[in-house]
């Protein structure tokens, strides 16, 4: 995965824009954190090139914002982005999380762009629900996101927004086009990114996620102690199921 993430790096932060996920996710987490007045700190565990975690941090400066992403090429590019808002974040490799972040100390935590299905097994996938834990205070909230995909992989509607798109950022001297396929193997959802840069230059970049039901997902977040769980099915862009959830006290 570190192989693909270091290929799409360079061009993550602009596919990522044109597609409106970070818009509509800073969005979708601005309106849970205003009607939530005691959150104090938050974490973004899946922040990749720090979009969302920074427009999040200079509409909420009273609150203290840390990131971390199991990508380290997307984390280092956070590190070095001009436009990080600075004062309130705090950035943490994710193998070091326990070490650099306070444990039961975070309010609120999520994990959003499928990047829960980025896990290779269950097991896996309850591991990261158990570390999420103990960084939460108790009560403290958990939103994740996650993609049926197996329900509609096949649907026109579905496949119609990916076709092929072109992005040119002058300034930045960014000039290239890409289109994404989905497809269903053995077991898996495999996403490939194909992009055509500057000199005719083809990066084909691919990824696997973990094929985990809406059942499957709410009985390992009450393994791992969360409750009062809650699905939303119309957040951000089809076909998303988002879930929120308290750690138990």
């Amino acid at each position: 995965m570190e192989r693909e993430y270091s290929k799409l790096a360079p061009y993550y932060h602009y596919i990522g824009q044109t597609r409106g996920h970070f818009q509509s996710q800073q969005d979708f987490l601005s309106g849970i954190l205003q009607n939530n007045n005691y959150t104090k700190s938050v974490l973004d565990a899946s922040c990749g090139t720090g979009d969302v975690l920074n427009g999040l941090s200079k509409m909420f400066p009273f609150i203290k914002f840390y990131g971390s992403d199991i990508s380290n090429p997307l984390l280092n590019r956070t590190f070095n982005q001009p436009y990080l808002y600075e004062d309130n974040i705090k950035l943490s490799d994710w193998e070091q999380l326990s070490e650099n972040f306070p444990q039961n100390n975070m309010d609120f935590i999520y994990i959003l762009g499928n990047s829960i299905a980025h896990a290779i097994s269950i097991d896996k996938l309850e591991k990261t629900f158990s570390e999420v834990n103990k960084l939460l205070k108790d009560d403290g909230l958990f939103i994740f996101d996650a993609r049926p995909w197996h329900k509609n992989i096949m649907e026109d509607s579905f496949n119609e927004p990916y076709k092929e798109k072109y992005i040119n950022i002058v300034n930045g001297k960014i000039a290239f086009s890409y289109r994404t396929n989905y497809f269903y193997k053995d077991k898996r959802h495999h996403l490939q990114h194909i992009l055509n840069v500057e000199e005719k230059k083809e990066i084909v970049v691919n990824f696997s996620f973990l094929d985990v039901s809406k059942v499957t997902l709410i009985d390992i977040l009450k393994k791992n102690n969360f409750y009062n769980i809650k699905v939303i099915e119309d957040f951000d862009k089809y076909p998303f199921i988002t879930l929120i959830a308290k750690k138990c006290s």
